[in-house]
């Protein structure tokens, strides 16, 4: 304010009046040019005329910047080449390039354009330093531009030699010719090329990461990794590439987001390392102050930044807890957790997080490491650490925390399920499976009391939050998660209750909801409860009582349509109730809504006719193996998604039944496309085949197919019953002899006229079948 009174401003004078207008905050553009303007016209004002120099336009294009004004910016450097006769230097650029990511919204073309503009050595005063290039990259990290920014950090790379081969840099490329129309990123003159540090590397890495491409963030920090030990072998160009910490919270923020719990626990303690080595430099610091030597420079980052953070903070513990409580946990046979439990190592950094920061943990962080309790089911931990949060640091949970702890309650219910079931033998389902359970009839009682006990903690949970209500009131997932621990308790009758519960809330259900409650009826069977869901849906889009126009109307309370995954339960379900019919039925429906089911889904309706049939006639046995087959031969079709194929258990399934209810030759037919499709038959497979051909008294093909056995390189000399077998079908070729000569003299040929083919009789007389139903399509 009191340039314009000093009766000799000089250059020096107008460049520092200039610069505090950058400094300002707010910036003050307009005085800035204000300034500039009183210099150029001195004469007219009877002062002094001022020659503005580089300094000049280098403050001047610093207060453009900070505002993010880029034509501003443009018509400084074309005044200083035009009007000045004065070339930019690469602060001019740099700082004019920055304007470009200030701006609103980001240009990230426009600072690509003054960066080729820049690498022309012709209109430049020396040379880009990378400073420029980091703010070029920058712009293309806010504008999400990730490929890009990657395509300019692997130029530098490659232009300052900075890898001997492209080895380094294969696994890291991203083909691209161009970059938003520029046919070259730097001038085709350009001769020098500044090697990346770690700021480039660290905003390549904001880049991916603000683009959600977190598996690329990993990629280079492992290559910083790589640079980092080349340096410290001496190989590289001297470059300091270790990561700072902004760096390392990028890598941790890739690792939360993938589950990476090992690599989020050593960038963690790699945050803590920096930690100490700045303590060792203060003190190393202090030493030198003492006897009177000042370096300034050990205060500062290697690339001349002060840094804005030294060692782990709150958000970099978060992130740590967040990786460990998403690292999927790899159970035992047994289903046991393994010794390395990353949600363990999730609670013990809640822990140490206020030690190390000197804050208590907050919401976010107990969330986080309540979430790490829900895949394991650790459902008594997660109520610990809810007691806690409250108690000890005073933190109240929101809705996300209370349903964290709600799924941890269900994981409990279905673990504590699957080892009943595991313990009483039975491993399909805990109803017996010939009867339906009606929805209004008492749970299956059965069930232990660990399977209910989470259920009883989650729905006195549910109440809890209704009671405080604010942030703790129940939302649809809340809900959800409430109603999956008692669909995994077993508690139909309360999965119910919730639905109804939740739209008495003015909540409405979505797919997940009933997708729930769907998985509900599975776990008891009940076909019952699976239609009335199927009708619930139906009408879930309601009536509106407002005057909207249909347009509002359809799209507002339009009902939700089932998914794979509530066909897929619903399948299950008329399994378990011993309704193969309703399966094949559901089956049809699905792929006629244009649905893609998976291979469990087909393998679960081949179960569907497989099992129960111990009461069945031998005819009604035989129409449902025909209809297996029918099944299978639907996989294979058109109808199936293209990367939807039979597996392993497929084939299991059919030769095992086929072969049980005396179809050998089928059973051997599906053996020979279990192995042409790269699966070698288990021996289990084969002694029932053998078997059921030694039963049917037809030795020669049992002892063809013993042939093939070991061509497989299975010993049947080994195989007790495949032995018993041999030798009966010995005793019977004596017998007939003369026929075992005509029918093994060309194996290849026997295979190709005995097996059925995709067109035999007995495949296509199931097409009767789905004709018929295809007129009840939607009696379910």
């Amino acid at each position: 304010g009191s340039y314009g009174t000093i009766a000799k401003p000089n250059t020096r004078l107008m460049n520092r009046a200039i610069d505090a207008c950058a400094r300002a905050s707010p910036p003050l553009v307009d005085e800035a040019w204000t300034i500039l303007h009183h210099g150029e016209e001195g004469g007219k004002l009877g002062t002094r005329r001022l020659c503005p120099n580089i300094y000049t336009f280098g403050s001047l294009t610093s207060v453009c910047a900070k505002v993010g004004d880029v034509n501003k910016s443009l018509e400084i450097i074309k005044r200083m080449k035009n009007d000045y006769k004065i070339l930019p230097n690469a602060v001019v650029y740099a700082t004019a390039i920055s304007a470009c990511e200030k701006s609103m919204p980001p240009k990230p073309q426009l600072a690509l354009n003054l960066l080729h503009e820049a690498t022309n050595p012709s209109n430049i005063d020396g040379s880009l330093t990378v400073v420029a290039y980091n703010a070029a990259i920058s712009v293309l990290s806010r504008a999400e531009k990730w490929k890009d920014a990657i395509n300019l950090l692997q130029l530098m790379e490659q232009r300052c030699g900075l890898f001997d081969t492209n080895e380094e840099v294969t696994n890291h490329q991203i083909n691209i010719k161009s970059i938003d129309g520029a046919s070259n990123l730097l001038h085709p003159d350009c001769t020098v090329t500044p090697a990346p540090d770690v700021v480039t590397y660290g905003t390549v890495m904001a880049a991916c990461e603000r683009s959600g491409q977190w598996t690329r963030v990993l990629e280079i920090a492992d290559k910083l990794d790589k640079l980092c030990a080349q340096d410290n072998a001496g190989k590289g160009l001297g470059q300091c590439v270790e990561m700072d910490s902004m760096a390392i919270t990028s890598a941790l923020h890739a690792c939360q987001q993938l589950g990476m719990a090992d690599k989020a626990l050593m960038y963690l303690e790699r945050m803590k390392q920096l930690k100490r080595q700045h303590h060792t430099n203060s003190h190393d610091n202090r030493k030198k102050k003492d006897k009177g030597h000042h370096d300034s420079s050990l205060n500062l980052s290697p690339n001349g930044r002060r840094p804005s953070l030294i060692g782990p903070d709150s958000v970099a513990y978060r992130l740590a807890i967040s990786a460990c409580s998403r690292a999927r946990t790899n159970y035992d046979v047994e289903g046991n957790i393994p010794s390395r439990a990353y949600w363990e190592d999730g609670i013990r950094l809640l822990d140490e997080m206020e030690e190390v920061t000197a804050k208590p943990p907050d919401v976010v962080a107990y969330t986080a490491a309540i979430g790490g309790c829900v895949d394991v089911g650790e459902y008594l931990t997660a109520f610990e650490l809810l007691e806690r949060m409250e108690k000890r640091h005073n933190v109240t949970p929101n809705v996300v925390t209370y349903t964290a702890v709600l799924g941890a309650c269900a994981s409990a219910c279905a673990k504590a399920s699957w080892r009943y079931r595991e313990n009483s033998g039975d491993n399909n389902r805990i109803s017996d499976g010939t009867n339906t359970v009606n929805i209004s009839y008492t749970q299956v009682s059965s069930v232990k009391d660990e399977v209910k006990m989470p259920k009883l903690a989650a729905l006195a949970l549910l109440e809890r939050m209704k009671k405080k209500g604010g942030k703790a009131t129940p939302n649809i997932v809340a809900y959800n998660a409430a109603m999956r621990a008692c669909a995994e308790g077993h508690d139909l009758i309360s999965a119910f209750r919730l639905l109804s519960e939740l739209q008495d809330e003015g909540l409405k259900p979505t797919v997940v909801t009933f997708g729930t409650l769907m998985t509900a009826c599975e776990r008891v069977g009940s076909v019952e409860a699976a239609g009335k869901v199927f009708q619930l849906m139906k009408e879930s889009g309601g009536a509106s009582n407002a005057d909207n126009s249909n347009e509002i109307q359809n799209a507002e309370y339009k009902p939700i349509t089932p998914n794979e995954i509530i066909y897929g339960a619903a399948i299950s379900t008329c399994r378990k109730a011993a309704q193969p019919d309703r399966a094949v039925l559901l089956l049809r429906k699905m792929i006629k809504s244009g649905l893609a089911p998976n291979t469990a889904t087909f393998n679960t309706v081949l179960m569907a006719q497989t099992e129960f049939t111990s009461k069945l006639s031998k005819k009604d046995i035989h129409e449902r193996l025909d209809v297996a087959i029918a099944v299978y031969k639907l996989l294979n079709s058109d109808h199936s998604h293209k990367d939807t194929k039979p597996n392993r258990q497929t084939y299991n399934i059919i030769v095992q039944a086929l072969a049980s209810n005396g179809r050998p030759l089928d059973a051997e037919y599906f053996l020979n496309k279990m192995r042409s499709n790269g699966y070698t038959p288990d021996v289990d497979l084969f002694t029932s085949t053998v078997t059921a051909y030694e039963r049917n008294k037809e030795p020669m093909k049992a002892l063809s197919l013993m042939e093939s056995m070991r061509r497989d390189g299975y010993d049947f000399y080994d195989i007790k019953v495949v032995n018993e077998a041999f030798k009966k079908a010995i005793r019977l070729a004596d017998v007939v002899q003369r026929g075992l000569k005509k029918t093994t003299g060309d194996n290849d040929a026997y295979l190709s006229s005995t097996f059925p083919s995709s067109s035999s009789p007995y495949v296509n007389a199931t097409d009767a079948f789905y004709l018929h139903l295809e007129k009840d399509v939607d009696r379910f």
